[in-house]
C-alpha cells in the first residue's frame, strides 16, 4: 500500500502555515515574562512648548492635590489648566511671587543667592504628592525643567512649600516683632547662612 498524496490549493496551504506560525508566536508571547519598560527616574524637558504640554497632560490627570510654586507670568499660563482641575474637585495650594493681586498667597522666603549664571524665574509643581516638575523660565534663559516621581524630590518640594506657609503665618502673627529683631524680610537672619563666598561670585 504505497503512500498517496493529494494536492492542496495554494490558499489552503498558506492558511495552514499562517495558522501554525500565529499559534507559535502567541505561545511565545504568552510564555515570555511580562515586564513594563522602566521610566527614567529623572528626565529633562527643554522649550516652552514641551514643558507646558507635559504640564497640561499631568494636570489633566490630577486626582487629589496640586501644589504650585510659580511666578506671576507662569501662573497666568497655567490658570486655565488649574481651573479645570479645581472644577473636578482637585485641591490647589498656591504660592505666587512677582506681582500683586493675582493670588492672596505668601511671598516666598527671601531669594537665596544664585551660584553661577541664570536669571530666570524658578517654578515647581507637585501633583498628587507623587509627580513633580522643577524648572526655570525667562526672557534671558531657555526654558528647562526636570521631571521625576522620585519620592526624595517630591518630598523636598513639599517641605519647601510647607516652610513657606509656616513663614507666612508667622509674618501675619508677628510681623513687626520679626522685622525689628531680624530686619526686613529677615535679611539679617538669612545672611548668616546664605552669604555667598567671594571666590565663587
Amino acid at each position: 500500500e504505497p503512500a498517496k498524496y493529494s494536492v492542496l490549493k495554494p490558499e489552503e496551504m498558506t492558511s495552514m502555515i499562517s495558522g501554525q506560525m500565529r499559534a507559535s508566536l502567541e505561545y511565545v508571547q504568552s510564555s515570555m515574562p511580562q515586564h513594563e519598560p522602566e521610566k527614567p527616574v529623572f528626565y529633562n524637558i527643554e522649550g516652552d512648548k514641551n514643558v507646558f504640554e507635559n504640564l497640561s497632560r499631568e494636570l489633566a490627570e490630577a486626582k487629589h492635590e496640586i501644589v504650585v510654586d510659580v511666578w506671576r507670568e507662569e501662573a497666568e499660563l497655567l490658570r486655565a489648566d488649574l481651573q479645570r482641575a479645581e472644577d473636578r474637585g482637585v485641591r490647589l495650594l498656591w504660592s505666587c511671587d512677582g506681582g500683586e493681586g493675582i493670588m492672596d498667597q505668601p511671598a516666598p522666603w527671601p531669594g537665596l543667592p544664585s551660584y553661577g549664571a541664570g536669571n530666570g524665574r524658578k517654578f515647581s509643581l507637585v501633583v498628587d504628592r507623587r509627580w513633580c516638575m522643577l524648572g526655570m523660565r525667562g526672557e534671558s534663559c531657555a526654558t528647562q525643567a526636570m521631571v521625576t516621581e522620585h519620592p526624595v524630590m517630591t518630598g523636598l518640594l513639599l517641605n519647601h512649600f510647607a516652610q513657606e506657609l509656616v513663614l507666612y503665618e508667622l509674618e501675619q502673627d508677628m510681623g513687626e516683632e520679626l522685622e525689628s529683631r531680624y530686619g526686613p524680610r529677615y535679611q539679617n537672619l538669612s545672611a548668616r547662612y546664605w552669604s555667598v563666598p567671594s571666590d565663587i561670585l
